[in-house]
């Protein structure tokens, strides 16, 4: 039986971005989620860019922390941000 790492291990191999690109651009999506959610809900509409931004947020985040060796701390997030956006305003 496989545990619950090794099926996302191999979804981490399918992402061929820097671990901390994939983090911030899965937060990223997650921040996105919820407002489509909202927005979908409220004009009675069925939420499918909403369940897309989530999953693909979700997986871009897995992907990442399972390919960061011991992972990510809360507090390490908004240097990491600044680490991957500075190089595109410079």
């Amino acid at each position: 039986m496989e545990t619950g790492s090794n099926w996302l291990q191999s979804l981490a191999g399918l992402v061929p971005l820097r671990p901390d690109v994939a983090l911030i651009l899965g937060l990223f999506f997650m921040c996105l989620y919820l407002p489509s959610l909202l927005a979908a809900l409220v004009d009675g509409r069925k939420p499918w860019a909403s369940r897309v931004l989530g999953i693909a947020g979700l997986l871009l985040i897995g992907s990442a922390w399972v390919r960061t060796p011991g992972g990510y701390r809360l507090q390490e997030i908004p240097e990491i941000f600044f680490q991957v956006i500075a190089p595109l305003f410079s």
